[in-house]
């Protein structure tokens, strides 16, 4: 790109808007030495889909759009959404410093194992209900190509949304955060022993397997084994020490090697590929799609697009739609492919700009309520129950809001474990009196 190039200016643009944010994000876990829901949801968006935005200048196989108006926009709902945060990741930052230290906390053990019983409840139901997945799952591992993997999870998709009750909202729910939500309480669990934790800790693991490998997601199974190697890492790190965090380099690098690792061999899988190939592909899904897919959103909205209406801020499609995924997908790339934009694209697609505001506000208070109760609980346990939702962060990088917080349990799962474990605590610690007893005269 030369100095004059019409894609310069909206670039280095949303380019500054997002370093800002994103040091406003990490300043905030930093001072409340722990992590937090809206600093974090907002890292990973600005680094998956802000500061990537313009690769796909840059790798000439890319088909999607790359016309300066795309930048325009993108910028232009980037700063709202920085804007609309920045003032509470300042307030958290303030209010963090004075959080609770490591001090000890209970969890009662019914929490978890509810959890869990959930898990197994949605997951058996679904298969139930659902004769004809295991098939149909079948055949995806059956794929010769990339393209016959698709057209298999198409297959299974289509099945599953074809049918009423189906289960798969019951079962996302509990891939995305009460299984990972279990295997970060029952650690706390003082009536368990280490055996016992151990064990129900790989059966929570398995009732996550078994719905990714089901799907046959490349992500899902992807995060499967992320996720247990990336706690595994955040329970051993000592957040009040860089000193001591630095004597667990090599076991990091373990974890990383195996978590990156394990991602590019499901990719290699995905794409019956060379493994260099693979790497390309983990890479490009990560850092270029969820910014490019977002762009056809901000290139066909509101032309040839009209806006689709204020319903739309927050999901799509909804009852009054006329565009649908595939549309978005043929007008601004010519290929013909389920196009989930971000939060913010679909939210800019429903409304403008005023519904990229709408979005970041509720996001943005919603996060904030969940930070500020985190911020009530001992930095660790509070921290890893940021982590349980790391699903739904990632995923609002690529789906409507509705969907991230209804299906992933974004801002309502910890929120609702937060809720449970004060009524917990609340009703340990109320004495009970019997009023027929009367008191022991001292």
């Amino acid at each position: 790109m030369s100095s004059g190039s019409p894609y310069l200016l909206p670039l280095a643009a949303n380019a500054m808007v997002c370093i800002v944010g994103i040091g406003l994000a990490i300043a905030a876990m930093l001072r409340a030495r722990r992590l937090l829901l809206l600093p974090l949801s907002l890292l990973v968006f600005l680094v998956t889909v802000g500061l990537t935005q313009g690769l796909p200048l840059l790798l000439p196989v890319a088909v999607f759009p790359t016309e300066p108006v795309v930048y325009a926009r993108a910028a232009l709902c980037d700063s709202i959404l920085v804007g609309v945060a920045s003032l509470p990741l300042i307030v958290l930052a303030s209010v963090g410093r004075r959080a609770l230290g490591d001090v000890p906390f209970g969890v009662p053990a019914w929490l978890p194992f509810g959890l869990t019983a959930y898990a197994a409840a949605a997951l058996a139901y679904m298969v139930v209900r659902n004769p004809g997945i295991v098939s149909l799952s079948t055949a995806i591992y059956r794929a010769d190509s990339y393209y016959t993997y698709i057209e298999a999870r198409n297959a299974l998709g289509d099945y599953l949304n074809g049918r009423t009750a189906s289960g798969q909202g019951l079962v996302n729910l509990a891939f995305a955060f009460c299984g990972p939500t279990a295997l970060i309480l029952l650690p706390h669990v003082s009536a368990l022993g280490a055996r016992v934790r151990r064990l129900l800790m790989f059966l929570v693991w398995i009732l996550m397997l078994a719905p990714a490998l089901l799907g046959g997601s490349r992500m899902e199974l992807t995060f499967v084994i992320f996720y247990p190697l990336a706690l595994l890492l955040l329970r051993r790190a000592d957040v009040r020490s860089l000193m001591a965090r630095l004597r667990l380099v090599w076991r990091k690098a373990v974890i990383a090697v195996a978590i990156v690792g394990g991602a590019v061999g499901v990719f290699q899988f995905a794409f019956q590929s060379t493994t260099l190939v693979a790497a390309g592909g983990f890479l490009a899904r990560v850092f270029v799609s969820p910014g490019g897919v977002s762009d056809g959103y901000y290139l066909t909205f509101p032309d040839p697009f009209a806006f689709r209406g204020v319903l739309g801020i927050f999901m799509m499609p909804v009852p009054s739609d006329v565009v649908d995924f595939s549309m978005v997908s043929i007008a601004g790339t010519g290929l013909d492919s389920h196009a989930n934009g971000s939060f913010l694209a679909t939210a800019y697609s429903g409304a403008g700009y005023w519904g990229a505001l709408a979005a970041s506000v509720v996001l943005v208070a919603g996060a904030v309520l969940v930070d500020l109760l985190l911020l009530r609980l001992p930095r660790r346990l509070g921290g890893l129950l940021t982590f349980a939702n790391i699903f739904a962060i990632v995923n609002i990088v690529s789906i409507p809001f509705l969907i991230c917080v209804v299906t992933y349990g974004y801002i309502i799962g910890p929120l609702g474990i937060l809720m449970v474990l004060a009524a917990a605590r609340q009703l340990r610690t109320e004495p009970s009196v019997d009023p027929s007893v009367s008191p022991v005269p001292i």
